[in-house]
């Protein structure tokens, strides 16, 4: 597919299309609005919130709620609370309608029993004039959108508009344009609501086979394997991957069930419905980290064992698009249970996979605390990437008491920092490291030294920890006490190389 940008004016709504109404009420849910309501409430009411992180962008089936109401619920129910906007999309269900792209829909109302949401204008004309948005006004006759608006109108009270969206011929290729444009589009407070349906008509072992396969591939993050997926909908199924990509969410399956489920149900033709939300935190996946181990071992063999210029494929960042987030990561090298170089970066600066490729060249070659790590030793060299969170600025001796949490006012062995001949004023901020065991950097006249927080594995007590972080930038072991030093905090997700992978 060829995308250009349009540059035109749009035409006008043709008089008819400024409405768009309900086609599917008392067939996929009620007829009424009162019963649309109490329905909708109480599909809701059922499904308890499962995260409490904010979920942006959630996937809901699209059936009948007869079927599918009780997993829709499970995703609508998680979406934010404020959201101002809310981005729609469904697979293309007219056969009629054949394009490329996205169709958007340019009504200005979307009116349903009961209730009315306007068609954010904003939204529509700024999609309409990008590459790959495209006007098939008979895309939007089927119900996929519709039956997902009184769900969300049961969750969301206040005002809100909506950008109804069907997708249709959409390949690999196209996926993270399309992703990008819609996030450019998308304001602080929008939201996004994928509505699919999985496999449809097999057995029901055949769909629950092919359905698990499709939500560990969403799990994943894996673009190769969502592309495999069988669903009404797969295309959109890669934008919606490169869309929570792009804003650094990660995945969480919360229910899956087909119609064979349902009261006097199928079981030889069903149609699977599964529930995913993407919520606001960044933790790889467990395939997303062999990725990234791999390219680190992969690096290492093409520096030391070639003398070649280690680079990230491009087929790597396709299938994992979050590799391409901007994150900062350490590569640490062990040998015989021995560090044998530690490398990386507090603030990101370019791509997490470029990340991991010059951390392991410099942790192999430039640590300045041992002689450079030879092809010879490759196979008997263990390696680890971690991933970090961007640190924090902590008052480290005047915590919160969310900080202090569960570790109380002692430190976590039962000791008092007096014991050690340490100024007690420090005892309450030295109980919170030894609880919570962050990374840790401490800058003292000029120079910052940093720990990740496996090296609380090796000195698990706090005042040998700040004492290390001292001496490890060259200042004096009592440093951490001086008015002078600062400190921050950052998580990190620490990612081992499999011990059984090929080497």
């Amino acid at each position: 597919m060829t995308l250009t940008d349009c540059t035109c004016s749009l035409p006008p709504v043709d008089e008819s299309r400024r409405v768009r109404t309900a086609q599917a009420a008392g067939e996929f849910y009620p007829q009424s609005p009162e019963e649309i309501a109490a329905e909708a409430k109480s599909l809701i009411e059922a499904a308890p919130r499962q995260s409490s992180l904010r979920a942006p962008i959630v996937l809901a089936p699209h059936a009948a709620w007869f079927y599918s109401g009780k997993i829709a619920a499970a995703s609508i129910r998680e979406l934010p609370a404020d959201f101002d906007r809310l981005f729609v999309l469904a697979a293309n269900h007219n056969p009629k309608a054949d394009f490329q792209g996205i169709s958007v829909e340019r009504a200005h109302e979307f009116r349903m029993p009961g209730f009315s949401l306007p068609v954010n204008q904003d939204a529509v004309n700024r999609l309409l004039r990008r590459p790959g948005f495209v006007d098939v006004p008979e895309a939007h006759d089927a119900y996929v959108i519709e039956v997902e608006l009184p769900l969300v109108r049961a969750v969301r009270q206040g005002d809100f508009s909506v950008v109804p969206l069907i997708v249709g011929r959409t390949g690999r290729q196209d996926a993270a344009r399309l992703a990008r444009e819609l996030n450019e589009a998308a304001g602080e407070r929008s939201a996004f609501l994928f509505s699919l349906d999985m496999s449809h008509f097999y057995p029901d072992a055949k769909a629950r086979e092919l359905d698990a396969f499709c939500l560990n591939a969403l799990s994943a993050m894996d673009a190769d394997a969502i592309a495999r997926c069988v669903t009404d909908g797969t295309g959109m199924l890669l934008v919606m991957n490169e869309l929570a990509a792009l804003r650094d969410l990660t995945p969480r399956v919360l229910a899956y069930a087909n119609s064979s489920e349902a009261p006097e149900g199928d079981t030889e033709s069903v149609v699977g419905y599964g529930s995913v939300i993407y919520e606001d935190r960044f933790v790889l996946s467990e395939p997303e980290g062999d990725a990234l181990t791999a390219l680190a071992r992969k690096t290492l063999e093409t520096r030391l064992r070639d003398g070649g210029r280690p680079s990230v494929p491009e087929a790597l960042l396709a299938r994992f698009p979050r590799l391409k987030s901007r994150k900062s990561a350490f590569v640490t090298l062990t040998k015989e249970g021995n560090l044998r170089g530690c490398i990386g970066s507090l603030e990101p600066s370019q791509s997490l996979a470029e990340e991991v490729v010059d951390n392991a060249v410099s942790a192999a070659l430039h640590d300045s605390r041992f002689q450079p790590v030879t092809a010879e030793e490759l196979p008997s060299i263990e390696l680890s990437v971690s991933v970090l969170d961007a640190p924090r600025p902590t008052d480290l001796w005047h915590p919160s008491n969310e900080d202090i949490g569960e570790a109380g006012g002692a430190p976590a062995d039962g000791k008092t920092a007096e014991a050690g001949g340490v100024d007690p004023k420090f005892s309450r901020g030295l109980a919170v490291l030894a609880h919570r065991r962050p990374g840790v950097t401490l800058t003292f006249r000029g120079k910052t030294s940093t720990f990740l927080p496996v090296v609380w594995e090796q000195l698990p007590d706090p005042t040998e920890f700040l004492r290390q972080l001292c001496l490890k930038q060259g200042a004096p072991e009592d440093c951490w006490q001086s008015p002078e030093a600062s400190f921050a905090t950052y998580t990190a997700q620490g990612i081992h190389e499999k011990s059984d992978k090929t080497r």
